[in-house]
């Protein structure tokens, strides 16, 4: 039983410092210690915010894995510059 309770603790205390360390995005930048930096990890959580606040429902995952969507998606918000970043190699010709 002591060995039960000790693994179900071990379990939650995994799962709260998994989501202690959820990756933090303001707009195309990553939060980190206080300063932000760009990655595509948070670029692609920006064009999918975009893109659901144009209609069209996709999530940052969904871009990460389908090239085709995502450039789809870049094709579509074009010359918004909130989405540059993410689009850029798409877009480029």
């Amino acid at each position: 039983m002591k060995k039960l309770i000790a693994l179900t603790l071990a379990i939650a205390s995994v799962s709260t410092t998994a989501a202690q360390a959820q990756i933090k995005c303001n707009g195309s930048y990553q939060v980190v210690n206080g300063s932000q930096i760009s990655t595509p990890y948070c670029q692609d959580e920006n064009l999918a915010r975009v893109a659901r606040s144009r209609g069209i429902e996709v999530t940052g995952k969904q871009l990460r894995s389908d090239l085709g969507k995502k450039g789809s998606v870049c094709r579509f918000l074009k010359g918004l510059n909130s989405v540059h970043s993410a689009c850029f190699a798409l877009n480029s010709d």
